[in-house]
C-alpha cells in the first residue's frame, strides 16, 4: 500500500510540474516519459518490468537497474530545468586578479590622447551574479548583472600623485549586465539581441599636470556599452 500511495504521489508531482511551469515543448518530453512509464493502478509498469527482470530473469543486475532508474529522474530534472518558464539562479565567488593594463587617457586641453602603462595590481574580489530568465517554446529573455567588489584590504582604490599631495580614492566596484532576447523561428533559425553595458567605479587614473602648472586628475573609460545581433543559422 506505501508503494502505491508513494507512486500515486509521484504522479501528481509530476501532472503538477506539467501545469504552466514548462514550456509546451518540456511538457510534450515529460509526457513520453509518463507514456514509458505507462502507469497502471498507482504502479510504474517500467519499474515494476526492471525490478521482475532483475529478479525473475536476472536478465540485468541490481546495480544496472538503479542506473537505469537514476537515469530516468535525472532526465526529468533536467527536462524540467531546461524547459521551466522562469528560472532564478545566483552565482557567488571570489577572484584573485594579477593585472597589468596599458590604457589611453584622453587629455582634453593637448586636443589628444596619452598612452599610460600603469603598475601590475593584484586584487582580491567577491563575485556576486543573479540571473532571471522567461522563456517559452519560440522566445526567451535573460537578464544577468554581475557584480564585483575589492575585498580583503582592496575595497579602497587609492591614487596619489608623485609629491603625495592630491589623493583620490575611491570604491573598487564594477558592474556588468548582459540582457538577451532571443526568437527561435525554427529548430534550424533563431534570431538574438544582447545588450552589454559595463562600469567601472575605480577604473585606471593618474594626475597630470597640465601646460599652467596645475594637476588634474585624468580617469580610462568607466562606462562601456555595445549591442550585438545574432543571426543563427544550423546546418
Amino acid at each position: 500500500i506505501v508503494g502505491v500511495l508513494e507512486n500515486l504521489y509521484a504522479i501528481l508531482i509530476i501532472q503538477k510540474k506539467l501545469d504552466g511551469r514548462i514550456t509546451q515543448k518540456g511538457k510534450k518530453e515529460l509526457k513520453k516519459l509518463l507514456e514509458l512509464s505507462n502507469h497502471s493502478n498507482g504502479i510504474d509498469t517500467f519499474d515494476s518490468c526492471l525490478t521482475e527482470l532483475c529478479q525473475n530473469d536476472k536478465v540485468i543486475t541490481q546495480v544496472e537497474k538503479d542506473k537505469i532508474t537514476n537515469s530516468k529522474k535525472r532526465f526529468q530534472r533536467i527536462t524540467r530545468k531546461n524547459y521551466s518558464r522562469h528560472r532564478l539562479s545566483l552565482l557567488l565567488g571570489a577572484n584573485f586578479e594579477l593585472e597589468r593594463t596599458t590604457e589611453t587617457l584622453p587629455i582634453y586641453n593637448r586636443q589628444q590622447s596619452d598612452t599610460v602603462s600603469f603598475d601590475p595590481t593584484a586584487i582580491y574580489r567577491v563575485v556576486i551574479r543573479p540571473g532571471y530568465q522567461i522563456q517559452t517554446d519560440n522566445f526567451s529573455f535573460s537578464f544577468k548583472p554581475y557584480f564585483k567588489l575589492g575585498i580583503l584590504g582592496d575595497l579602497q582604490n587609492e591614487t596619489q600623485n608623485e609629491s603625495n599631495s592630491l589623493i583620490d580614492e575611491e570604491i573598487d566596484f564594477w558592474i556588468e549586465t548582459i540582457a538577451r532576447i532571443t526568437y527561435k523561428f525554427s529548430e534550424k533559425i533563431n534570431l538574438s539581441i544582447r545588450h552589454n553595458y559595463f562600469y567601472d567605479n575605480a577604473p585606471n587614473r593618474m594626475f597630470i599636470a597640465l601646460e599652467n602648472g596645475q594637476e588634474r586628475l585624468f580617469k580610462a573609460e568607466q562606462t562601456f556599452s555595445n549591442l550585438v545581433f545574432e543571426f543563427v543559422y544550423k546546418l
